[in-house]
């Protein structure tokens, strides 16, 4: 028996654009690394992508969805991930600057 939340749409092409908005409802917490297949359809039947996509999130406010387009095999699939927090983003630049100046001093002397 077919999975009765997968519709799959062979034959169709389908147009993405527009916004894709994701709601978990019923308490419903994926794990971190769990994928979802949203769209099957024949390969190469998938064109453009979701111009915006919104999502509640979960894992404490750390959870987020990668969305991942393959025409070839005419699937769209949801993954969940961590995102990263403002402070950790900024630890990482804060820690290349230094990196990346020098870098540019060993660079200046080999020249």
């Amino acid at each position: 028996m077919a999975n009765p939340t997968s519709r799959a749409l062979q034959g169709y092409p389908i147009n993405l654009n527009g916004t894709l908005d994701i709601m978990l409802g019923n308490a419903f917490t994926p794990i971190i690394g769990e994928s979802f297949t949203l769209i099957t359809t024949a390969p190469g039947d998938i064109f453009g992508s979701f111009n915006n996509i919104v999502w509640d999130s979960f894992d404490n406010g750390q959870g987020g969805w990668l969305v991942s387009y393959d025409n070839a095999a005419g699937q769209v699939v949801l993954t969940a991930e961590l995102v990263p927090e403002p402070s950790t983003w900024m630890l990482l630049i804060t820690a290349a600057v230094p990196f990346a100046v020098l870098c540019r001093r060993n660079w200046k002397r080999e020249s």
